[in-house]
């Protein structure tokens, strides 16, 4: 499992090209389109919070679920930051284990596809469980597409002035294996760090029985943070869920 402790104090400089405004808003437009108005916000695997943080100023009481200590270190400092009230709990997500239930779940930027194959079903039956019936369930994976074209005999760096970082990654058709190598200036040298990363192909089909076994109905599919249905050069689906009981049932 990896914990980010290479790239967690980075994490946030690394990814400043993701929009979290535009992912609150998409979040805030999926709300408003299905009638749904959370009142107590899992986010499951939150690493740095920042989303957990956009959610809060919206009045929800939120809950951040990490694996990585050291990205919850992070979150935790801007919690101190923010005079937050978010809580912040260091859990896998195959073994969830929440102090009462939750009206809505959220997981974000691709973070299922870091799920293994042999603990994926065991984090939705985790979510099942502290999903109060009528809950949403949003979340996306990476397409196929992406994984073929973007994530395949691939290599991007990003630059941030004293530190950058490499990013390699390769597809074998069911998972890729991604490295990260982050060199930080120390003066006339650099510390060089790496980190690496699983990610796994599950298809929609897979999704879709995964969800049903789970006590789970599709409420609709969307692309790339837009509400427009999902296309085959899409590079995610975002999946809207609604919890069908008050208790998971083996099945």
């Amino acid at each position: 499992m990896n914990n980010y402790s290479a790239i967690a104090s980075f994490y946030d400089i690394l990814t400043d090209n993701v929009d979290y405004g535009k992912v609150h808003r998409f979040y805030s437009q999926v709300f408003e389109e299905f009638g749904h108005h959370p009142h107590i916000l899992l986010d499951l695997a939150c690493g740095t919070g920042r989303l957990c943080f956009a959610f809060e100023r919206d009045g929800i009481d939120v809950i951040g679920v990490d694996c990585s200590e050291y990205m919850l270190d992070v979150a935790y400092e801007g919690k101190i930051e923010r005079g937050s009230n978010a809580l912040f709990l260091q859990q896998p997500a195959h073994k969830l284990d929440l102090y009462g239930t939750v009206d809505t779940v959220v997981c974000n930027l691709d973070s299922v596809n870091h799920f293994a194959p042999k603990n994926i079903q065991k984090v939705f039956e985790r979510v099942a469980l502290f999903a109060e019936s009528g809950s949403l369930f949003v979340f996306d994976v990476n397409s196929k597409y992406k994984f073929e074209n973007l994530l395949n005999d691939a290599c991007y760096c990003s630059d941030c002035g004293d530190m950058f970082c490499v990013w390699t990654s390769t597809f074998d058709g069911k998972k890729a294996d991604i490295r990260m190598d982050v060199f930080e200036r120390a003066g006339e040298l650099y510390k060089r760090r790496e980190d690496s990363v699983v990610e796994y192909y599950y298809s929609d089909e897979y999704i879709l029985d995964l969800l049903n076994r789970c006590g789970f109905d599709l409420l609709g599919k969307y692309a790339d943070f837009c509400p427009t249905p999902p296309s085959q050069n899409s590079q995610r689906t975002h999946y809207i869920a609604k919890r069908r009981g008050s208790t998971w049932e083996n099945s």
